[in-house]
């Protein structure tokens, strides 16, 4: 038997009844608001996958973990500021949330999944948190208007991260402790530098490993 508050249904204990939230208070993709009750530790993997009237949704102080494919495809929804509580974003977390313009990330996080902001093609500027040590497969990929990125030096592995990212023009710090690149830009075609101030040049000097087209098609990147 669930728990229901604000749209949403939850699981917990005696004491606090409102641990999980395990989905939204129905599947027809209704809903267009949710205030996560404020005891909620977890959000399930799902809970508001393909709710696309979604367009506001309050994360409370004190949840540690965003479930994977939380978001996917909430194709309405704008903005979300996640509490320095949480820890993780899950794989998939707010893929395909084409309105999505603002998000964000404290550092508390300490892990974002693969795909999780896959396709969010309306997100123009990220400051991945210090503490984050490794960006996983295409966790940006296709954000089309993404110009801007600031990626800490806790980060030591990027693998796909940025591929299609086709309005990136400048990475302006890119984490000094980075040994890994693997596809990381792969076909950012406007990119014309990174930890530089002079078009078409790239500065990674701590760089051990480009693997596979970590710069294919970024034809303005020169040296």
């Amino acid at each position: 038997v669930y728990n229901n508050y604000d749209n949403a249904c939850y699981i917990g204990n005696s004491t606090n009844p409102y641990v999980i939230l395990v989905q939204a208070n129905n599947y027809a993709g209704l809903i267009e608001t949710c205030v996560v009750n404020g005891n909620t530790k977890f959000l399930n993997t799902n809970c508001f996958s393909a709710e696309t009237k979604l367009k506001s949704i309050t994360l409370p102080d004190g949840l540690i973990s965003i479930g994977s494919y939380s978001f996917y495809r909430c194709g309405t929804l704008g903005a979300v500021t996640i509490p320095d509580s949480v820890t993780s974003i899950g794989v998939n977390a707010f893929e395909k949330c084409s309105a999505l313009s603002l998000i964000t990330i404290p550092d508390s996080v300490e892990s974002i999944g693969a795909y999780a902001f896959e396709g969010c093609s309306a997100l123009s500027s990220i400051i991945i948190p210090n503490g984050v040590e490794s960006i996983t497969d295409y966790a940006f990929q296709g954000c089309s208007a993404l110009s801007s990125i600031i990626i800490p030096d806790s980060v030591t592995d990027m693998h796909a991260t940025f591929r299609f990212s086709n309005a990136l023009t400048n990475v302006p710090k890119l984490s000094n402790n980075v040994t890994t690149l693997s596809n990381a830009f792969e076909s950012c075609y406007n990119l014309k530098r990174i930890n530089s101030d002079t078009d078409g040049l790239i500065n990674i000097p701590n760089v051990t490993s480009l693997g596979n087209r970590v710069f294919y098609s970024c034809a303005q990147i020169t040296n």
